[in-house]
């Protein structure tokens, strides 16, 4: 019990682990779902009411959604996100370089970025100017269209000499 109760981080983490098919949880909740709440509430010594508020939870934060044909709940790709984090290749021989000129209306959305910059392990050259050494490219467009920020930036992988 020690090594599942190490294995998953949260009673959040082991519900969306149960709704990715041919997982430990998964198979639990299938073939035994009163054995999947037992070993919910033994893995992390919560209640019931907890472990169903934690479940209504991830439904309303959009982690979990019903499918419409049968009505089954689904993990969404911002669950799979939560539960597997993303983890960037490392571009070889070139760098990511990214140069914007956010507005100082918009300043909100300029700290922003830069806050998901640093956590994507960008290193800054400038206080526009934000160079990685990992492949994100497809993250930050995301993140871009998210912010509404698409005419204040740029994006470069550029080569060093």
């Amino acid at each position: 019990m020690k090594e599942v109760r190490n294995k998953y981080k949260s009673v959040t983490h082991y519900l969306l682990m149960s709704l990715i098919p041919y997982t430990h949880p998964n198979v639990a909740l299938t073939f035994r779902p009163n054995r999947f709440l037992s070993d919910i509430i033994n893995i992390h010594i919560y209640r019931e009411r907890t472990i169903r508020n934690a479940y209504y939870s991830c439904v309303r934060e959009g982690l979990v959604v019903f499918d419409g044909y049968n009505g089954q709940p689904v993990i969404t790709e911002k669950g799979l996100r939560l539960i597997h984090p993303f983890c960037p290749k490392e571009l070889k021989g070139s760098k990511l370089m990214i140069v914007f000129d956010i507005p100082e209306a918009e300043r909100w959305k300029r700290n922003q970025l830069r806050v998901v910059l640093r956590q994507l392990k960008f290193v800054q050259v400038q206080k526009s100017v934000w160079i990685t050494d990992y492949d994100v490219r497809e993250y930050i467009e995301q993140e871009v269209k998210r912010l509404k920020l698409s005419n204040y930036i740029k994006m470069f992988q550029a080569l060093s000499i």
